[in-house]
């Protein structure tokens, strides 16, 4: 069959006989985004974008595979959660195929022109897709599909919804400034009826005061529920400065409630807001049926007083319970805390402490405190006091704490805690040691009794101790210490502690293992505290630029490593920059688990290296030379020197060797007659880039400026892939035309050969 015209191929290729070639259609390339970069052997993972989302795992090479499709014609920008994983690195590359077979991409790197951000630690990363277009982005660094089978069974929060009359909604022009269409419609508890707003509309509920947010719903204008994705939903208490609590990432139900809890919010805690806000950007329609607002009503919630995740701003730990009781730091900074993902630890290392503010617990003798720490030091160090007077023996009262691995006969290596007042009251040693990893001690009292619970198990009982626990709350601005012994004798604490959560009531046994972080959790903050000692001082794990290390034990734990074969880094921690960025991967083993620590060691700067050596190169008494010369040969950084002069006859700038003598180095100065200024020219030399400095004529100092050629890597060639077509029904369809770019893909099953292509 003789085909003239390509551009209205309908299959994958053809074959022109005439000339002897196959003739690939864009319908080729759009499938070769499916099967050139999801290869058999990797794992088909859920999408909540069905549709518009494949995604895959290759275990082997820890990479994400997501196959996207834009079927709008507009730009659109995209957020990719890929926080079901363990962990994500920070790069991601892009391949796209877009527009018609003459004039379009076909398997496109857009890596640099789409947009890309990445937050490894939160796990996601944004792009622009360009209108009617396949990209597949490919993700680096990722490590481990999460398992959550042993986590707490998180049960939705207790919130009761919040009447918002009509006058107190308020919202951008309605579509061509209609009457009937309008924002009010979103409070009146009718799915018949919507908000018709344009591109950047918004619709803005005033609650009429501050008011705890335990969960926002929405439901979509009937038949336009597509219109919902990429929607914000905002909070504010001033109207005007409002922080993000929601993105919509996929197409609602219709004529329903869409329930969004504050525990799936982007902020931490139960956040407190006047103003509650729907808003879509310039690309997208304001289209709205109901938009309601639920306080928070669960007790355990309402009763926190404060939770301290162990992030730090302004000089202080961060109370993300919403109640603003952020607690002040003496002697220690953020420099103190790791992290990893959304988890953060704070090291104390008898460096510094904090107050606890006032106001955490019931004026009826009744809290609750949890903490989660990771000690392997015995010592007389308490991990949290109420109280306030610091001296010595025996003239402290009035106080409870919990001590961390002891140092004390009774107690050594287990969990101390009291309770004085007149007298000190100890509570009987747990009947569980902490061990490797992180423990979470639980400590209520009711004003009569004492209970501890370590990891949600009641492991000691003080009952019916006979002290008056309100003579314990101080009457100052702070309730006690972290991190601090009331006792001027004791160390400061050596610990590292990820979690603390205060209550200003006695929490049932059940409500303690409720609020118990996950397996999940702990597994990241051991792992925030081996990233921490591997970066040694890097400033980041995307910004690796000195030498890591890689140490045998943390938090209890021996650990493992398995480091790949790279120039960038070796097994013993040495990092050394490469002409590009260099992803590595690190492999560590720790009791029965294992993970991924990403790094990335960022591409040499060859400028500024060799500005740098410019700048080092000097020659000693230049203003005054009465003997040899030491013209040095390489720059501490690497760079290679040699050395040219205008007047050879004074300055030997070679080496000779001498028979039974050691070489006579360069330098030798045969002294004229009379004083003579000589000029040194030094030429430096590093992979390739030379640079001579650029003296003038009778000075001898050197100066430099640095002027580079532009040097290019090539990647490895990749086999041509194509998708078959597995019979009756297909895998896919597409709309094709010389004059349309719609891509239109829905595949059930994909078939990935490899080998060059052939006609099917």
């Amino acid at each position: 069959m003789e085909i003239h015209n390509f551009q209205w191929l309908l299959g994958t290729a053809a074959a022109d006989h005439d000339n002897e070639k196959i003739v690939l259609s864009q319908k080729y390339y759009a499938y070769g985004q499916f099967s050139r970069y999801i290869r058999p052997g990797d794992t088909i993972i859920g999408s909540d974008q069905e549709g518009k989302t494949l995604a895959a795992y290759d275990v082997d090479g820890d990479k994400a595979i997501i196959v996207a499709i834009n079927t709008s014609s507009s730009d659109q920008n995209w957020e990719f959660d890929l926080s079901g994983f363990e962990e994500m690195g920070s790069k991601v590359t892009a391949i796209r195929t877009s527009g018609d077979l003459k004039t379009g991409e076909h398997w496109k790197d857009v890596t640099k022109s789409d947009n890309i951000v990445v937050d490894a630690d939160e796990q996601c990363f944004t792009a622009t897709m360009k209108g009617n277009s396949i990209t597949t982005y490919i993700v680096e660094g990722v490590n481990g599909i999460k398992d959550t089978s042993d986590d707490n069974t998180t049960e939705n929060p207790e919130v009761s919804q919040i009447t918002i009359a009509k006058d107190q909604v308020t919202g951008s022009a309605p579509w061509n400034n209609g009457t009937t269409d309008v924002a009010s419609n979103v409070v009146d508890n009718n799915y018949g009826t919507f908000f018709d707003g344009v591109s950047s509309g918004y619709v803005t509920l005033d609650l009429g005061q501050e008011t705890q947010i335990g969960a926002i719903a929405y439901a979509p204008r009937t038949g336009y529920a597509s219109r919902c994705v990429g929607a914000v939903i905002s909070g504010s208490n001033d109207g005007e400065n409002w922080t993000e609590l929601y993105t919509i990432s996929s197409t609602p139900a219709e004529k329903t409630d869409t329930m969004v809890y504050y525990t799936d919010f982007k902020t931490t805690g139960v956040p407190s807001y006047r103003y509650i806000k729907y808003s879509v950007d310039a690309n997208g329609n304001c289209n709205l049926s109901e938009l309601k607002v639920y306080k928070l009503t669960d007790a355990i919630a309402t009763s926190m007083t404060a939770h301290y995740d162990m992030s730090v701003s302004d000089g202080k730990l961060t109370d993300v319970s919403g109640k603003g009781n952020d607690a002040t730091l003496h002697d220690i900074d953020e420099s103190s805390v790791a992290t990893y993902g959304k988890e953060s630890v704070f090291q104390f290392n008898k460096d510094g402490y904090a107050d606890i503010p006032a106001g955490l617990v019931g004026t009826d003798g009744k809290f609750t405190v949890q903490a989660t720490f990771s000690t392997q030091t015995q010592a007389d160090h308490w991990l949290w006091c109420f109280g306030r007077t610091v001296a010595s023996w025996p003239d402290v009262d009035n106080y409870v704490f919990v001590g961390v691995n002891s140092a004390q006969n009774n107690y050594k290596g287990n969990t101390l805690a009291a309770v004085s007042v007149g007298g000190e009251s100890r509570m009987p040693a747990p009947s569980t040691t902490p061990g490797a990893g992180y423990t979470t001690i639980t400590v209520v009292s009711d004003g009569t009794n004492l209970y501890m619970y370590m990891d949600g198990t009641l492991v000691s009982t003080l009952e019916n101790h006979g002290k008056d626990i309100t003579k314990i709350i101080p009457t100052d601005d702070a309730l006690g210490y972290i991190g601090k012994s009331l006792y001027n004798g004791d160390p400061l604490l050596k610990a590292n502690v990820a979690d603390m959560k205060f209550w200003n009531t006695a929490l049932t046994e059940e409500a303690v293992q409720k609020v118990l972080p996950t397996t999940a959790e702990k597994k990241k903050m051991v792992l925030a505290d081996i990233r921490k000692a591997v970066l040694n001082g890097n400033a980041s794990a995307s910004e690796v630029t000195k030498d890591i290390t890689l140490p045998t034990s943390i938090d209890g734990y021996d650990l493992t490593w398995t480091v790949p074969e790279n120039a960038a880094i070796t097994s013993n921690g040495k990092v050394t920059a490469q002409d590009d960025d260099v992803y590595v991967s690190l492999k560590v083993a720790y009791g029965d688990q294992t993970a991924s620590i990403s790094l990335k060691v960022p591409g040499e700067n060859i400028e500024s290296t060799m500005n740098e050596a410019l700048a080092s190169v000097d020659i000693p008494n230049k203003d005054d030379v009465r003997g040899n010369i030491t013209l040095p040969e390489k720059t501490e950084n690497g760079v290679t020197v040699t050395w040219e002069t205008d007047h050879p006859e004074i300055v030997d700038v070679a080496s000779h060797d001498n028979e039974d003598y050691d070489a006579t180095p360069a330098g030798t100065v045969t002294r004229p007659e009379k004083d003579t200024t000589v000029k040194m020219t030094a030429t430096l030399s590093y992979k390739g880039i030379r640079v001579r400095n650029k003296g003038a004529d009778g000075e001898n100092q050197l100066y430099g400026s640095v002027e580079l050629e532009k040097r290019r890597s090539f990647s490895a060639g990749r086999s041509v892939l194509y998708v078959e077509q597995p019979g009756t029904g297909g895998n896919a369809c597409m709309a094709q035309a010389a004059d349309m770019t719609v891509l239109q893909i829905n595949f059930k099953t994909v078939n990935v050969y490899s080998g060059q292509a052939k006609p099917l």
